[in-house]
C-alpha cells in the first residue's frame, strides 16, 4: 500500500486506498505506482486498472509539448484547467513569430504569435483559445 507522505494521491482502488502518488519538487515531479496496480491488471486482466494507468500516465506524457524554438522571446507557460491543460505561447519580441509545438508521441502544431502578445491554446484540442494584447 502507498503511502503518501509528503506526496499527493492521484489515483485511487475502489476500496479508497491510492494506487499512485506524485510528489511536486521545484520544477519537475515524480510518480509512484503501486506494484498491486500492475498485478491486478496482469493477474486480473482488469480494464478499470488499465483505463486508470492511461489516464494517470500515458495521457499525460503524450500531452507534455515542447516548444522546439524557444528562445528568449518566446516561451511556453502550461496551465492547468479542470477541463484540460492550456498553454501560454508569449513573445515579447517585436516580430510576430511562428511557435511550434512538439509532443513525445510526435505529433506537432504551429501557432502565429502576433509581436509583443501571448495566445492561449488548448493542448488537448489544439486550438487557439485566445489572445490578449500585453
Amino acid at each position: 500500500m502507498l503511502e503518501p507522505v509528503g506526496a499527493k494521491a492521484n489515483g485511487f482502488w475502489p476500496d479508497g486506498v491510492p494506487a499512485m502518488t506524485r510528489h511536486n519538487m521545484g520544477a519537475g515531479a515524480t510518480c509512484r505506482i503501486g506494484t498491486t496496480f500492475f498485478q491486478r491488471y496482469f493477474v486480473e486482466m482488469d480494464a478499470d486498472a488499465l483505463a486508470l494507468f492511461h489516464q494517470l500516465i500515458v495521457g499525460r506524457l503524450r500531452r507534455k509539448p515542447r516548444l522546439e524554438n524557444a528562445g528568449a522571446e518566446l516561451r511556453l507557460r502550461r496551465l492547468r484547467a479542470d477541463d484540460g491543460e492550456i498553454g501560454v505561447l508569449i513573445n515579447s519580441g517585436i516580430k510576430s513569430t511562428t511557435a511550434r509545438l512538439v509532443f513525445p508521441d510526435g505529433q506537432s502544431a504551429s501557432f502565429r504569435v502576433p509581436a509583443r502578445d501571448a495566445i492561449l491554446v488548448s493542448l488537448d484540442t489544439l486550438s487557439i483559445l485566445g489572445d490578449w494584447h500585453t
